[in-house]
């Protein structure tokens, strides 16, 4: 079976298509390395420590999204509206505090340091603080303090990780992004007051990261400019929204579908 180091790209809640690739790669490849951005690397680091996709799958759809709006969990530092340890607890919870070095499948979770302004690489430590510090979107989570670093979501720079690779390696890659139309449009902007009152339809949260993530798909495409995996499965999401947490049955369903007919002979 051929050896293959999978990159798993953020993207929120459309992160969790990255359940059904692996369930789907798993099949044809050995997984020897797993590199993951934000849910990606949630997903990656769960799936490196030998938990099946169907594990993870379970492990979301019973995660408490409501807890989310526990006054507990609100970051009272200010540096972002939810404060990451409660997701780190439970991770830490069901994978036993394990460290990066320790678990069955080569791992590396990206994040970004705010401090340095570079991409950092986390390959060593407890993984559960290196999935939150990998998956610690700005504005809605306070950055991860890890000595003279300050991590936030490694999708900030690399929302697809191709990065830190040997020339030998098998690379797929898998992003969940949207594709953007990178289109101008002109338009006259109105002073009349019906347009203020105007809703758009979309919560705050959706908003962020809607937001975030059409950055984001544009620095994938970009860095697709410069490097080309050997298996590029694009799961172009745009039927979900980043905080759809509560689907992720039929995100991951997806992934395996997109999957399944990625890799499909031509």
């Amino acid at each position: 079976m051929q050896k293959a180091t999978v990159i798993l790209g953020g993207g929120a809640a459309l992160g969790f298509a990255h359940i059904g690739v692996l369930k789907v790669l798993e099949e044809k490849y050995e997984i020897t390395r797993i590199i993951g951005t934000s849910m990606g690397s949630i997903v990656g680091g769960l799936y490196a420590y030998g938990m099946t996709p169907d594990e993870i799958l379970t492990f979301g759809k019973d995660f408490k999204y409501i807890d989310f709006l526990n006054p507990l969990n609100i970051d009272l530092k200010f540096q972002g509206v939810f404060d990451g340890s409660f997701i780190e607890k439970k991770i830490n919870q069901r994978i036993k505090e394990a460290n990066i070095e320790d678990l069955k499948i080569k791992y590396s979770a990206v994040a970004y340091d705010i401090n340095s302004k570079y991409t950092v690489v986390i390959n060593s430590g407890n993984c559960a603080k290196a999935m939150r510090a990998s998956a610690a979107i700005p504005y809605i989570f306070n950055p991860v303090s890890v000595g003279e670093y300050a991590l936030v979501d490694g999708g900030v720079e690399y929302p697809l990780p191709c990065l830190d690779l040997s020339e030998n390696e098998f690379i797929i890659a898998v992003n969940v992004l949207p594709k953007i139309p990178n289109k101008t449009v002109h338009i006259n902007i109105s002073s009349s007051a019906t347009d203020e009152k105007k809703k758009i339809g979309k919560k705050w949260y959706e908003i962020v990261m809607e937001a975030i993530n059409c950055n984001q798909s544009f620095l994938v495409y970009e860095r697709l400019k410069e490097f080309t995996p050997d298996i590029y499965i694009d799961c172009d999401i745009d039927s979900f929204l980043p905080g759809d947490f509560l689907k992720i049955e039929e995100i991951a369903k997806l992934g395996e579908e997109v999957a399944g007919k990625s890799l499909k002979p031509k």
